[in-house]
């Protein structure tokens, strides 16, 4: 199962994933749980190779609980918060802006920049960037989460604009410190 005691320690290996609700019947067997905005918290292993979902098979013979994993995923990533860039997207390419645009990406490459946004840590540097203010946030890209004030629908228009890729989950969130709720308001 890869939890055995060699290599890094599980805490340090544990991290949350956001995905869409009808992701478990491609993660069969994954562990998992109900999200926030109809979405799913799934949970991976990183190993130095690849990153897997954990198998909830595991928890038992590793003698775990679905909430000791929960706790040790997001301290792990509450401790590793993720840049926050300015973007433009250009035909639908989001690429690194060299000004202010009204747009940010949380930019890790990781594929849980989505998660990122539900951290206190994450939520402190998109107010350094973006201002204390609320926020939409995007998942249509895998590899980052793309963030827009409220108060600029321009900003926020192209984000809804966007198409998302294969593992992209469709749709504007409205970032709080409560979490991320499905926004109806911004044509959702």
């Amino acid at each position: 199962s890869g939890l055995g005691a060699e290599g890094a320690s599980l805490e340090a290996r544990l991290r949350p994933v956001l995905r869409p609700a009808d992701f478990e019947a491609k993660a069969v067997g994954a562990l998992h749980r109900q999200g926030p905005a109809r979405l799913e918290v799934f949970y991976v292993l990183e190993d130095a190779d690849f990153v897997r979902y954990l198998p909830e098979s595991a928890l038992g013979p590793a003698g775990l609980t679905r909430e000791a994993v929960d706790a040790a995923a997001w301290r792990n990533l509450e401790a590793h918060p993720a840049p926050v860039r300015p973007v433009v997207i250009d035909r639908g390419e989001v690429r690194l802006a060299e000004s202010f645009s009204g747009l940010w990406a949380v930019a890790a490459g990781d594929g849980l920049d989505g998660a990122r946004l539900l951290t206190a840590s994450q939520r402190r540097l998109l107010a350094e960037q973006a201002g204390d203010e609320p926020l939409y946030g995007s998942l249509v890209r895998r590899e980052m989460a793309l963030v827009a004030r409220v108060s600029d629908p321009s900003a926020w228009e192209v984000l809804a604009d966007l198409e998302p890729t294969p593992e992209g989950i469709a749709g504007l969130y409205f970032l709080s410190d409560e979490g991320l709720t499905r926004d109806q308001a911004a044509g959702d």
